[in-house]
């Protein structure tokens, strides 16, 4: 398909995805090959993220800074955690702890409507108050606050 890539790739797994190869390095990291037909040349992109990151909730693939991103951009929400379990059905589900600097009757709407609109997922959300989440964040006795509770089971 893309005349001597294949030499090119021996120790890397190949995934087809659209236009694009995605090589998957035994670290787990991603990175995207783009074919340049005109050049017979490959162009790698960025690390996309790491495989063992990636959640699938609904069909739709998603890395946890983009969450991340999504809720640092909301002026409402001032600290969070993101939590991830198992369902019954082996696929991910995503649940936000949110403290937010005001609490009124469409915020819980607002939040989902914004995940809807840039992930077309809703994810569940339970707000608590600033020092309830610091105790969440303190738990795992880390040198940073934590932001993710990964409780998948693999």
């Amino acid at each position: 398909i893309f005349g001597g890539i294949s030499s090119m790739l021996h120790a890397e797994e190949v995934m087809l995805h659209g236009d694009s190869v995605f090589l998957g390095e035994a670290e787990g990291r991603m990175q995207e090959v783009f074919a340049d037909f005109c050049r017979n040349a490959l162009k790698i992109s960025p690390i996309i993220g790491r495989l063992n990151q990636m959640l699938k909730i609904k069909g739709t693939t998603i890395y946890p800074p983009v969450v991340f991103d999504i809720l640092d951009n909301m002026e409402e929400v001032h600290n969070y955690i993101v939590e991830i379990n198992s369902s019954d059905f082996g696929t991910d589900v995503l649940k936000i702890f949110v403290d937010c600097t005001q609490i009124y009757d469409g915020i819980e709407k607002e939040i989902k409507d914004r995940f809807r609109a840039k992930l077309r997922i809703a994810p569940e959300l339970c707000f608590l108050d600033k020092e309830e989440l610091l105790k969440m964040q303190k738990a795992m006795e880390q040198r940073k606050p934590i932001k993710l509770i990964d409780n998948r089971i693999n």
